[in-house]
């Protein structure tokens, strides 16, 4: 599902000491930031364990995207767990261990992910426990049935994200879902699966599933090449700083919105510099194609839902 394993030299990677100084740096700027690990395959960085308990204890809310596959052995597990973590977001296409382990590639690793969730959530009630599933041609008929297995497994939220083309090619193609065998076209089942989980959030229930930007996400696969959100202004400029696994400092792509390096000067100075500035005005003003859940500026009623439930679950 991800293609940046072709681009990536690992050679270039800041290594896990640098990580930790970056986050004692941040953590020096400001003691409220969200921190996401995400890959690539993020367990597989050397030192990641650490960068994490160090991240956790600074404070920081601390978040990583994984396929899993790392946890099924007891070392793995282990080590995550004795970092403290208490979000974490997994990637899971379905509830059809077929279809999730044709598509990426492991025979075996959806069981693998499944039984690591129940195994968190008998050990550790209290973690937070996320879902990503990508919609495309397999997944869509079924995604109700999908979030009551995934309730029932104990998931607290699950996020649905558009089929796209796969990060890591060196050029973009406008035309890529022409050729996709797994993007959607039978709109009228997305429809219909979109309607069942509405009917569904009627009823009380544990796991959270964001609906709204699911209804947004069928334009999507009516002009994939010309779709952009509109309810909301992109926050990216102002909201994210991400740092590649080279030091490079970007807010959205990284080949279109960088604007410094971890090694030009402290990064609070970088974020304010003349270069910055001038991304972020340019994010201000995007019209690129976009289907991100992230540049979204959520409305007030929003904001007001989601803390009442993180308090109410005391994991805020």
């Amino acid at each position: 599902m991800c293609d940046l394993w072709r681009t990536g030299d690992a050679g270039n990677e800041l290594p896990a000491e640098r990580w930790m100084a970056l986050l004692d740096e941040l953590h020096s700027w400001t003691r409220t930031l969200r921190v996401r690990f995400v890959g690539g395959e993020v367990l597989l960085k050397a030192g990641v364990y650490d960068i994490i308990r160090r991240a956790v204890h600074l404070g920081f809310t601390v978040n990583l995207i994984s396929n899993g596959l790392a946890l099924q052995s007891e070392p793995g597990y282990r080590d995550l767990m004795n970092t403290g973590l208490r979000n974490i977001t997994f990637s899971l296409d379905g509830r059809d261990a077929v279809i999730h382990d044709r598509n990426r590639g492991t025979c075996g690793l959806h069981n693998v992910v499944s039984e690591v969730i129940r195994r968190m959530k008998r050990e550790r009630p209290a973690m937070c426990i996320s879902l990503i599933c990508i919609l495309m041609r397999e997944t869509v008929p079924q995604l109700a049935e999908y979030v009551s297995w995934a309730e029932k497994l104990g998931v607290d939220r699950i996020l649905f994200q558009p089929l796209a083309e796969n990060l890591g090619r060196p050029e973009k193609r406008a035309d890529w879902h022409r050729e996709s065998d797994l993007f959607v076209r039978d709109l009228e089942t997305l429809e219909h699966s979109i309607d069942a989980l509405n009917r569904r959030g009627r009823r009380p229930a544990q796991v959270e599933v964001p609906l709204r930007p699911l209804r947004e996400m069928r334009e999507y696969f009516v002009r994939p090449e010309s779709f952009q959100i509109r309810r909301g202004h992109c926050m990216l400029g102002q909201t994210d700083l991400q740092i590649d696994p080279s030091g490079i400092l970007y807010m959205c792509d990284v080949k279109h919105t960088a604007f410094g390096h971890v090694d030009d000067g402290p990064v609070r100075q970088v974020w304010r510099s003349e270069r910055a500035c001038a991304v972020r005005r340019a994010i201000q003003g995007c019209q690129r194609p976009c289907a991100s859940m992230c540049n979204r500026s959520p409305g007030l009623l929003e904001k007001a839902t989601t803390f009442l439930r993180y308090a109410r679950a005391g994991t805020l």
